[in-house]
């Protein structure tokens, strides 16, 4: 049997399926192009995004930066003013930059902000015929540039960053604010010259800005001139605040100059609100000059003697103590001394009462204040407490309507949201309680009485055996001048009453008479030290602005920094040529300070 061997077959051609490897050999291209492309875009975006944050950042750290330099400059306007060409102007601008830049550093996140990129521009507001500064404009600036991190991907570099705001200085709506002002000797010349300039430029700065506002009438300025002494005047009003005898009634009416004397209970015990009403007592400051009368013309011969009757609560002696004509009645008291002689006691101003020197109640009437200032003259011994005493009843609402202090409505109640009470104290030297006062002038010692009293005849020259029948008898005092035989320790803070020690009758107290009147240095400095402590903390919201001009002395710095009411509001003008930029810190201190943009 044969076998059939099948025919071969034959493979027929085609393509070799693909190795993986192969595939993945030739796909290696487009997914590294594609990942490249990705990469880029995502790299682009993801610095776009940095550089958007950045930016962001950078943007509002600039801004705040720019704010609070704005805002700094303007407070440092109290220190400097700006007038183009000057130091000051330059010492403001680098104040400012270096503000800001202490807030946005050099470099910060890459970005680029020289010196001359920040823009400064300064401006007032003027007003009215006396061309006051009522508004005090300051106008910030900067640009710089911000680097990206996507240079290459975008077609720009760097961002500007840039930020402005302006803001304006102006005095407050709502003010009441005393100078009191030390008037002393050591003041003359050129510092009450230069104090003059300065206190006026400060009203006028508050008193302007007020105008200024649309919304006059409430900013108030008041002055209280001060050395050992203070004068408020004499006038129907403020003669009805003081006690005293009424024999002196036509010497108070008549020739008082106007300076008054605490209640007798001077001490620690009237720093109370108080002594802040005019019913605490006030005595009106004079000076007592003493005489003996012996030429009374007595019977003194023959077995006929006199003798002035002795006093009886029935028949006090001199009966009567009369005026002879008003041209010089300054009659305070007389009384029997001997058989023979009557004391008599006449009153007479003080050289250290000014009578051009008076406080000015509180009001917004520049020139009334303007003409105070001028009148101010330099004369007398340190006592600060003076000046502060009644700096503060200005400010104290007990007093508000006080006869003689202005009107119904001042000083206001405390509203510590709107209204500002401010009290600037200047002194240039410490406290120093007088040794001795003389009489302002002679005039003041032209003296004309007349006394009604009785006498009774005796037996025996030493006027011992006399009858009881009483005879009436007067003696006349022709106009004269009397010899200035007080030379007493006098000032507004401490009365005397001569009496006390001799007749323990204090009804009929003379003030400022006798050798014992001295306070010291020290009392009056305790005592200026826990008035301070009252004023601060009466309620009131009064702050103290306190200045020392000159070489006070270590304690007296210590106590007025220590009365003022803490940092920034103690001034030491070392030298009489920093009192107008003292005066101009201040005034700036009494303002707001707002961003408008």
């Amino acid at each position: 049997m044969v076998q059939h061997t099948p025919p071969a077959l034959h493979a027929t051609p085609r393509t070799a399926p693909r190795r993986p490897s192969c595939m993945l050999r030739d796909e290696r291209g487009s997914v590294t192009a594609m990942f490249l492309i990705s990469s880029v875009v995502v790299l682009g975006a993801s610095f776009g995004a940095m550089d958007l944050v950045r930016y962001n950042v950078v943007q509002g750290r600039m801004q705040n930066a720019l704010d609070g330099a704005t805002l700094s400059a303007g407070r440092n306007l109290a220190n400097l003013t700006p007038t183009p060409g000057t130091i000051a102007a330059d010492q403001w601008k680098e104040d400012a930059f270096q503000y800001f830049r202490a807030n946005l550093p050099d470099g910060y996140l890459g970005s680029n902000i020289l010196p001359e990129d920040l823009k400064i521009e300064y401006s007032e507001e003027i007003t009215g015929e006396g061309n006051y500064r009522t508004g005090q404009f300051i106008e910030m600036e900067v640009k710089g540039d911000l680097p990206l991190l996507s240079t290459g991907f975008f077609n720009i570099s760097s961002f500007e960053v840039q930020a402005r705001n302006q803001a304006l200085r102006r005095t407050r709506s709502d003010l009441e604010v005393v100078m009191a002002l030390d008037n002393t000797g050591s003041m003359s010349g050129s510092k009450l010259s230069t104090l003059k300039t300065a206190a006026k430029n400060l009203s006028s700065t508050v008193l302007g800005a007020s105008e200024a506002s649309g919304v006059p009438g409430r900013v108030f300025v008041g002055l209280v001139p001060f050395a050992d002494t203070v004068n408020v005047g004499n006038n129907a009003q403020t003669r009805l605040w003081l006690d005293y005898p009424p024999a002196q009634t036509r010497f108070i009416n008549s020739f008082w100059m106007g300076c008054i004397a605490e209640p007798s209970a001077w001490g620690g015990n009237n720093l109370p609100a108080a002594a802040l009403t005019p019913a605490s007592g006030f005595q009106p400051l004079h000076l007592t000059l003493r005489t003996q009368i012996t030429n009374l013309n007595l019977a003194n011969s023959n077995n006929n003697y006199e003798r002035i009757a002795p006093d009886t609560a029935q028949a006090p002696q001199p009966r009567e103590f009369n005026a002879n004509g008003a041209d010089y009645d300054r009659r305070v008291w007389a009384r029997r001394s001997s058989n023979t002689s009557f004391e008599v006691f006449n009153a007479a101003n003080p050289a250290n009462c000014r009578q051009s020197r008076l406080v000015r109640f509180l009001n917004d009437d520049l020139d009334s204040i303007n003409d105070a200032i001028d009148d101010m003259e330099a004369d007398g011994n340190t006592l600060i407490p003076t000046g502060l005493l009644w700096a503060w009843r200005m400010l104290h609402p007990a007093w508000r309507g006080a006869q003689g202090w202005g009107d119904a409505a001042k000083p206001r109640d405390p509203e510590p949201r709107t209204l500002s009470k401010v009290i600037v104290l200047l002194t240039d030297g410490e406290n120093q309680p007088p040794s001795t006062v003389s009489t302002a002038s002679n005039s003041e010692r032209r003296v004309a009485y007349r006394l009604n009293y009785d006498a009774q005849r005796c037996a025996n020259s030493q006027r011992t055996n006399c009858n009881s029948n009483l005879l009436a008898r007067s003696f006349t005092q022709s106009s004269t001048t009397l010899g200035d035989v007080s030379q007493a320790p006098m000032n507004s803070l401490k009365m005397r009453d001569p009496f006390t020690t001799n007749t323990g009758n204090s009804q009929n107290a003379a003030i400022g008479w006798g050798n014992n009147s001295n306070i010291s240095t020290a009392t009056v400095n305790n005592y200026l030290s826990a008035l301070c402590a009252n004023v601060k903390s009466d309620g009131n919201g009064i702050k103290i602005y306190t200045v020392t001009l000159g070489s006070v002395g270590g304690s007296t710095e210590t106590l007025m920094n220590h009365c003022s009411s803490g940092a920034g509001y103690f001034y030491n003008a070392a030298n009489v040529n920093d009192l107008p930029e003292v005066f101009r810190s201040i005034a700036g201190a009494l303002t707001e300070l707002r961003l408008t943009k």
